[in-house]
């Protein structure tokens, strides 16, 4: 009696059927068949395969559109034996209820794969060594009242698995996930409740319509609503929020929250002009997602734990991410394809990989961080033009650089304390950028600045010291690289060159290194005006031909093991009355002479340069004006030469207003000659 109830509630029989159609039938298993894969075979369809109570140990696959009904969830168990999928659907219009099904070692406990209009209910899934439920590719199904339980993932829709209706399912305690929607929209989600899962729910995609789903607060995460917010603007996300997804909104605040144990702590896509402020994120797969979404505000945030990314963006610009506490995640920030972004005053902290990450982002400012004990690199632009890193404390990085460039032009790396890392700088094919002003010691293993196939660098008043290997190290086919004003001591090399040209190296005080400088079949350099004191060996040149002076009068660069006299001038030294120039050269090697070593550290003209101004718009004429700390030194021989590097910052309203950044923030700033 209770078989034929449940197989009239099951079946819709029509009620004219031709002659030459054959009625539905039904093929209990194990009476007429002993297996299910010898049921479905037999089956045609529009058959059903009832199975009874008991334990199934096999593989199913139902590639015909048939209804596969078990007597009760709990007591008919289709097992994998730990091989592939229990259950595998691949055609359309297919019933499966009543099963549970365990032990997979493939895709899932049930899996569709590119069918539509089936419904999967009243099962149970458990102990799957992936999915319990796996939708690939399929759309217009039916999930409802499944019990998904200890898999590594719960509920898991893939690659454009679209408009299904997804209800009163319950996932708990599943390793991994417990819902999660990959490039898979307009699907409707009612009542389902997830808890105790690694990261209870997720929404993942790239185009805006990824994101568009039906997703009310009947849904609940440990039971907390999920806020799922499509197209709202000026609204703040209630306190008890479980989940919190906001799409293609504007002005919405998320504020004084605690949110865990998701696949995103908070997930932004197609959002602009809204804020995550004051928040506890802890072990989700992601702290913060930023997707396509511009001028929001992300401050003030414990960030912490999480699997992955701490804070991650993605296609996004002009977002101010400020003073957040971002520690113990995989990586601290990521940004990719994002550009124009601030990320200032934030504590990046004992992160497992990187503290700052940038993947094709330009334009962005990293100012005034303290990156610290990250476990890899402090900050890695990589295929990242056009940076700003400024103020920042880069430190204690054991296992990486305190940043590293990669394929990285035009960066700009100003005013950091780096020291302490296994490298300091570290730059690959990043031509035309600047390292100015930066603290650079400690550095314990491979040295303090290296870049390698870059050309046109500016590296100019650093204070380079203690660095196990090379404080400055240029190799790889480089040239024209400006090396000025630095001061380079107790390094075990100071400068390296290897296979690099036409560098021009001044002004650097090269003090107490192992070695002083060092060429390596490295030609057409010009090194002038620096000092090189108390180096062990102040110089090795091999295969290498350079310029060691500017010529007279301007000089030589001063040796402290330069043992000549000074008592004629001239550019012959034949004229009578010192000079300040040694009357003999300096002998590096056959070919290599310093012609005028200096007999003291060469002291620059010191001069201000103000500025008519300090904000300036497109096409304004700017006014510049040279005043000497005390009167300059004029010489028939000489010839003033001055470098001005000025850095402006663009304003976003007007967007046609310029500000004038300069070290003492003033319209003046200091330079030399």
């Amino acid at each position: 009696m209770m078989l034929t109830f449940l197989l009239f509630g099951m079946l819709t029989l029509a009620s004219n059927i031709q002659s030459v159609k054959s009625e539905p039938k039904i093929i209990i298993v194990p009476d007429d068949y002993p297996t299910i894969r010898g049921a479905i075979k037999a089956a045609a369809p529009g058959d059903t395969v009832y199975v009874r109570a008991g334990t199934y140990y096999e593989l199913v696959f139902v590639d015909k559109a048939i209804s596969l009904i078990g007597e009760s969830r709990e007591t008919t168990i289709i097992d994998a034996p730990w091989e592939g999928n229990v259950i595998t659907v691949t055609s359309d219009n297919v019933i499966v209820a009543g099963f549970t099904a365990r032990n997979s070692y493939g895709t899932g406990g049930i899996v569709l794969s590119q069918v539509k209009n089936c419904k999967i209910s009243r099962n149970r899934m458990i102990n799957n060594f992936w999915d319990g439920i796996d939708l690939y590719s399929s759309s217009n199904n039916v999930l409802s009242e499944n019990d998904i339980t200890s898999n590594y993932v719960g509920l898991y829709l893939d690659n454009h698995s679209e408009n299904n209706i997804i209800s009163r399912n319950n996932m708990t305690n599943n390793d991994w996930w417990g819902i999660n929607l990959i490039s898979s929209p307009n699907n409707v989600l009612r009542d389902n409740v997830m808890a105790v899962n690694g990261y209870n729910f997720g929404v993942q995609g790239e185009k805006l319509s990824d994101f568009i789903n039906d997703v009310d607060t009947s849904n609940t995460v440990n039971g907390k609503p999920v806020y799922y917010w499509i197209k709202q603007q000026n609204r703040t996300v209630p306190s008890d929020a479980g989940y919190v997804a906001i799409i293609n909104s504007k002005n919405i605040r998320v504020q004084n929250l605690n949110m865990k144990s998701n696949e995103q702590g908070v997930l932004l896509a197609y959002t602009i002009n809204s804020s995550i402020q004051n928040l506890t994120i802890e072990n989700n797969n992601m702290g913060i997602w930023i997707h396509a979404s511009q001028s929001n505000i992300i401050s003030g945030n414990r960030i912490i734990d999480n699997n992955w990314q701490g804070i991650e963006l993605g296609y996004s610009s002009n977002n101010k991410i400020f003073r957040n506490n971002i520690t113990s995640n995989f990586r601290g920030i990521s940004l990719s394809s994002s550009s124009s972004n601030v990320m200032a005053g934030n504590n990046i902290t004992g992160n497992n990989q990187m503290g700052i990450t940038l993947y094709l982002s330009s334009r962005n400012v990293i100012l005034g961080n303290n990156i610290t004990s990250n476990i890899n690199d402090g900050i890695w632009p990589d295929e990242s033009p056009n940076n700003i890193i400024i103020g920042n404390n880069i430190a204690n990085h054991r296992y990486g650089d305190g940043i590293w460039l990669t394929e990285s032009p035009n960066s700009g790396i100003i005013g950091n304390n780096i020291e302490k890392n296994e490298m300091g700088i570290h730059a690959d094919y990043s031509s035309g950028s600047m390292v100015l002003g930066n603290n650079i010691s400690g550095n314990f293993y491979w040295g303090g600045i290296w870049f390698f196939h870059s050309n046109n660098v500016v590296i100019f008043r650093n204070n380079i010291e203690s660095n196990n290997g090379e404080g400055i190290y240029i190799a790889s086919e480089t040239s024209g690289n400006w090396i000025t004003g630095n001061n380079i001591t107790s390094n075990e090399e100071g400068m390296r060159f290897y296979d690099s040209s036409s560098n021009s190296i001044t002004r650097n005080n090269v003090e107490n290194n192992e070695y002083g400088i060092v060429f390596e079949q490295s030609s057409g350099s010009r090194i002038f005006h620096n000092s090189f004191v108390n180096n062990t060996y102040q110089v090795s040149s091999s295969s290498s031909m350079n310029t060691w002076d500017d010529g007279y009068p301007s000089g030589g660069n001063h040796w402290s093991d330069y043992t000549g006299v000074d008592f004629y001038s001239g550019p012959y030294q034949n004229e009578t009355g010192a000079d300040g120039i040694g009357d003999t050269p300096y002998t590096i090697d056959v070919g290599n002479n310093d012609r005028y070593p200096l007999m003291k550290p060469y002291k620059p003209q010191h001069i201000l340069v103000y500025t008519d101004k300090n904000e300036y718009y497109t096409g304004d004429t700017m006014q510049l004006g040279l005043f000497p700390h005390q009167p300059l030194k004029l010489h028939r021989h000489k010839t003033f030469k001055y470098n001005l590097f000025l850095f402006f910052k663009k304003s976003e309203t007007p967007s046609h207003r310029w500000v004038l950044v300069s070290e003492l923030l003033k319209n003046h700033f200091e330079g030399f000659v």
